[in-house]
């Protein structure tokens, strides 16, 4: 049983308590005998089940000069609604093949991914909570799913530790496209920078993904490729590009290579084109 008083002691005086399992009126008596009464404590007081109402008096002097009687309430611990959990970017790609591609940021080094595949409804998980039996491992970014699942548009991404949700996320699944075909993946921004002979240009990638880059001036067409740090969230990358050339990059999992017939080996995340 815990037992607050909101009135601040008079200096000097001090409390202390007797309980009853009855109501008890105020006494006539006004003299304070210490060894009929238990000091009261910061902490916490255990009672018997019988125990039902508590007297707390204050006392100077010899004199009891404060008093009250209440009824002793059951306990009930303060309730909150657990958080929505968050703090995960989620973008997922398919190829002709049925295969999807995710790519997670704001995961926390260490701790596990799981997936749900689903729609649009697809609802946030509780911080806290234990994970529900349809999630399933994240092991491979890159998987095929169920035949179950292959229709559904929307893939969910949780975070776990010990068994715990600590994040989550949930992104739409879209086809994966090509570089000829810009329609489907993300827009990446090139930011430019004067210097040299040409200019720098700066972009945001997720970390260990690979930006390839076509260079056009004239008649001349350079490609080349860079592959970011490696760790979770976005990270800059920087390449340089001839002044009035014609830039366009694609940002994929893995390194693209190109076939014969133009195949391209690797789906894309996200493009983006500026002229310098």
């Amino acid at each position: 049983m815990e037992v607050s008083v909101t009135e601040a002691p008079v200096e000097g005086s001090s409390r202390h308590y007797k309980l009853f399992t009855t109501m008890q009126t105020k006494p006539t008596n006004d003299t304070f005998t210490a060894a009929d009464w238990t000091p009261l404590p910061n902490e916490a007081i255990s009672a018997e089940a019988t125990n039902t109402h508590i007297v707390v008096i204050e006392a100077k002097d010899g004199k009891i000069t404060k008093w009250a009687c209440v009824a002793i309430g059951a306990y009930t611990p303060p309730t909150t609604d657990p958080e929505d959990a968050k703090g995960l970017s989620v973008t997922a790609k398919k190829d002709s093949d049925g295969k999807i591609t995710v790519t997670v940021t704001g995961e926390t080094s260490g701790n596990k991914l799981h997936y749900l595949l689903g729609d649009s409804s697809l609802a946030a998980l509780k911080v806290g909570e234990e994970l529900p039996g349809a999630w399933k491992e994240l092991k491979d970014k890159t998987f095929t799913p169920d035949s179950a699942d292959k229709n559904k548009t929307y893939i969910a991404i949780a975070e776990t530790k010990d068994g715990k949700v600590t994040k989550w996320g949930k992104g739409e699944i879209k086809a994966a496209s090509t570089p000829g075909d810009g329609s489907n993946p993300d827009k990446l921004t090139l930011s430019p920078v004067s210097g040299g002979l040409g200019k720098k240009v700066s972009v945001e990638i997720g970390g260990g993904h690979w930006l390839t880059i076509r260079v056009e001036k004239g008649t001349s067409v350079a490609l080349s490729s860079i592959q970011a740090p490696s760790g979770s969230g976005k990270t800059k990358v920087t390449f340089s590009a001839p002044s009035g050339s014609e830039v366009k990059v694609w940002e994929t999992e893995k390194e693209i290579t190109f076939g014969s017939n133009g195949s391209v080996s690797a789906d894309i995340i996200a493009v983006g084109e500026i002229t310098l």
